[in-house]
């Protein structure tokens, strides 16, 4: 891990978590570290962010692992359209090595 946010993990029922993965060939991973640890520095000032954390394979080094978690559904959706978001996917789709996953997910346990 290269990026790891230093706040609490949170659990509510109306939290979203994100998980994406982002792989790209190995001569494009310099490059692409620069671009997540800025994203994710970014996006820890996002209003409503709860977490946003970027884990690097090991041994390899090209694939990442971001984990962000967010208020609600509505404070990722502003998160996706916002500036930075914005300039890291289109920094970032040039250098990809496979398509871009992100998935959405709800807490099933109905924390509160």
């Amino acid at each position: 891990s290269f990026a790891i946010d230093p706040r609490p993990p949170a659990a509510r029922r109306d939290i979203v978590s994100v998980v994406t993965h982002v792989d790209v060939p190995p001569q494009r991973k310099d490059e692409t570290e620069g671009l997540l640890k800025r994203l994710a520095e970014d996006s820890r000032k996002d209003e409503d962010n709860l977490r946003y954390e970027v884990f690097q394979q090991s041994p390899s080094g090209n694939h990442f692992t971001i984990l962000a978690v967010w208020q609600n559904r509505k404070a990722f959706d502003s998160h996706e359209i916002k500036a930075h978001t914005r300039e890291f996917r289109e920094a970032l789709a040039p250098l990809l090595g496979a398509p871009y996953d992100e998935r959405l997910y709800a807490s099933i346990l109905g924390l509160r």
